[in-house]
């Protein structure tokens, strides 16, 4: 029996990814749970709903085959608010906070997990950072919802609420864009694009600013709480050379993502064609924020349509080519976003810049990087690219449909990012559970879903003969 019970910890815990995999697999299967009880469902919910919902909600994305509003009670609802803020937080960065207040003495083990979950190579300063992070993020979902609460209550743009109502809907909406997650409960759907023509800005550009928070990475957040402690007590401080990294990457992409899009749609383009400047602009910026991870839609009629067989494109193919880019690439790594994160991006393109300039190392600026670290990050692009076209081949074959509009809802689920085109609330059980596993895999990264497999024994104690291959 002992031996049992070894065997099976071994199977599921035997190292940090696979317990990952573990515990956020095991969280998803409990939420979906949940939803899927009467107390959760206004209208009968099937547990493959049920269970898509939580997943989509854990790993912030935002893809549903239902109306969330007409579906679930109160009760569901505040389930996937839960769902959402503990699968973007990190279910051990949540753990941890409870240690920390509960005064228990964490230990290596406990911080090597923490700095494995939150993608950091030293668990020097992680309880440091997880108190910043966790301050942070309950300061700024609170002032934004007490905003937003009196707003909405008072708007005519979200049509009518009740005082309860508007403080539900104003904490879900923040949590999910803190979170990175697309999820909305209005009753009437098209909501961003509500506040845009009503002309209310300020609620856009308080979304934009919870959206890049929630995606700028936690490392950046922590740097900025040390930096005011610093420049409270008059002391010096200097931000790391990774907090300036993540932060002028996030920014460069968004302000980058934002003029591009515009110049794409303005022109022949129907999205800004009857807006003004400054609402064609603010679309965009909002669009671009949005795309790289939150997946909310500023525009009425979304960003793409499809119907059985043949597509209608809102806005334009090449744009929609270009969101599929943002998407892809996604946020920060250790943030509440998905994707291949920045760092990926930043290290592949070094890594390709390294070998056509034949430079002997990789390197931006005056920094260069290890190549294991590089040869890492080409594994993570390989790994993904070959997830992705799996799962477009199997949905478009599932569905008969146009690869290329399988091709914009697998690369969204695995960027948690829940912009859709219609096809996973027509989707049938089978292309269900390919985006649950794409979206499954985008929260816990394509290199902790490699890792998982490593059923290595014991350390190879000699070394093969290498050889040299064609490579053209």
């Amino acid at each position: 029996m002992k031996q049992t019970l070894k065997t099976i910890k071994n199977i599921f815990f035997k190292n940090y990814p696979r317990t990952f995999f573990t515990i956020y697999l095991l969280f998803g299967l409990f939420g979906g749970l949940l939803l899927w009880l009467p107390f959760s469902q206004k209208v009968p919910v099937s547990f493959l709903d049920s269970l898509f919902i939580s997943i989509s909600a854990m790993s912030t994305t935002g893809l549903t085959p239902i109306n969330l509003s007409e579906s679930f009670t109160v009760v569901g609802k505040i389930i996937i608010m839960l769902i959402m803020q503990i699968g973007g937080m990190g279910i051990y960065m949540l753990i941890a906070n409870f240690w920390i207040i509960s005064g228990k003495k964490i230990g290596i083990s406990e911080r090597a997990m923490l700095a494995a979950e939150q993608n950091v190579f030293s668990i020097k300063g992680i309880i440091r950072n997880v108190k910043h992070v966790f301050i942070v993020m309950i300061s700024i979902q609170t002032l934004a919802a007490v905003f937003m609460s009196i707003y909405f209550y008072h708007s005519d743009a979200v049509g009518p609420l009740t005082f309860w109502e508007s403080i539900l809907e104003a904490i879900f909406l923040v949590t999910s864009l803190f979170m990175n997650a697309g999820f909305d409960i209005f009753k009437g759907g098209a909501i961003f694009a509500n506040f845009l023509d009503y002309n209310h800005y300020i609620i856009i550009y308080i979304s934009m600013f919870l959206i890049f928070i929630g995606g700028v990475g936690f490392i950046p957040i922590s740097e900025t709480i040390d930096c005011i402690k610093a420049k409270i007590k008059k002391e010096e401080f200097k931000f790391s050379y990774v907090t300036k990294l993540l932060f002028f990457t996030h920014l460069g992409l968004w302000i980058a993502g934002g003029i591009i899009f515009y110049l794409m749609e303005f022109r022949g383009g129907e999205m800004l064609t009857n807006y003004s400047f400054i609402k064609g602009i603010t679309a965009s910026f909002f669009t671009s924020i949005s795309s790289r991870s939150a997946g909310f839609d500023i525009f009425r009629y979304g960003i793409a349509e499809i119907g059985v067989g043949e597509g209608a494109f809102v806005i334009k193919p090449g744009t929609q080519l270009f969101l599929t880019l943002l998407m892809f690439i996604g946020a920060s790594p250790n943030s509440a976003g998905g994707g291949i994160r920045i760092t990926t991006a930043i290290l592949v393109f070094s890594g390709i810049v390294k070998f056509s300039l034949n430079r002997a190392q990789t390197k931006v600026g005056k920094r260069a990087y290890k190549e294991n670290t590089v040869f890492k990050a080409m594994v993570a692009l390989i790994a993904a690219l070959i997830l992705i076209f799996i799962s477009v081949l199997l949905i478009t074959i599932a569905e008969n449909v146009n690869p290329f509009f399988a091709i914009f809802e697998v690369v969204s689920a695995f960027g948690t990012v829940g912009y859709t085109n219609g096809l996973t609330a027509m989707a049938g059980a089978f292309t269900k559970w390919v985006l649950i596993f794409v979206m499954f895999v985008g929260r816990i990264s394509i290199v902790t879903l490699l890792s998982v497999f490593d059923f290595k024994k014991r350390e190879q104690e000699y070394m093969l003969t290498e050889f040299d291959l064609m490579v053209s």
